[in-house]
């Protein structure tokens, strides 16, 4: 699994090689002796110079970092890793926590997922339009002399 967030990504399973696909512009500060990056704009390949496995810490960075997708390589064959992030750094402008926050966009029970269409129903939004296209179509007839 991958966990990145607060200038910091890190690997907790047992890779000898990984790609990640990303939108973001970081910039790399810290890495430890040994691995070696690769990449682009929007994919990063990360191995090590010997070819044993990653370490648990894989890169320090600063900037705004959201992955999209991680693949792992096994005897030919690749996988994807999972990925969870910490903090929400691309949300660094709200400086309250969500238990604080007595706004509308407090916190909720559920698990927020990256990289995923928001779920909506459309016929909650269908009855709104409806009922706004009835209401504009209306018009008031007055007869008679002012």
């Amino acid at each position: 699994m991958i966990t990145y967030g607060d200038g910091n990504l890190f690997l907790s399973s047992n890779e000898q090689m990984i790609d990640i696909k990303y939108d973001g512009v970081i910039i790399i500060t810290e890495r430890p002796n040994g691995v070696i990056i690769d990449g682009n704009r929007r994919k990063l390949s990360i191995y090590m110079e010997n070819g044993k496995f990653l370490p648990e810490l894989l890169f320090k960075y600063k900037g705004i970092l959201k992955i999209a997708s991680v693949r792992g390589f096994e005897d030919g064959q690749s996988y994807i890793i999972s990925t969870t992030v910490l903090g929400l750094d691309f949300w660094n402008t709200d400086t309250r926590t969500w238990e604080d926050d007595t706004s509308l966009w407090g916190a909720k029970g559920d698990n927020y997922r990256v990289g995923f269409p928001q779920r909506y129903r459309p016929d909650q939004f269908d009855n709104i339009i409806k009922s706004k296209s009835s209401n504009s179509n209306k018009t008031n007839n007055v007869s008679g002399a002012y």
